[in-house]
């Protein structure tokens, strides 16, 4: 799994509701990014494994 950065909102008991909803859309727009990271790591690394030899 890759390392990420903490997400931290400051002050989110005084954001306004559309503060909160443009901080939530940053914070899902950057999770997309990671998982899409992720799983472009884990596909690269599956390409450099053999295959588990079935039984």
């Amino acid at each position: 799994m890759a390392w990420t950065r903490p997400h931290l909102l400051f002050r989110a008991n005084r954001l306004s509701p559309a503060e909160l909803d443009a901080a939530g859309e940053a914070y899902a727009a950057r999770l997309r990014r990671w998982m899409a990271a992720t799983a472009q790591s884990v596909a690269a690394r599956a390409r450099l494994l053999p295959l588990a030899a079935e039984a």
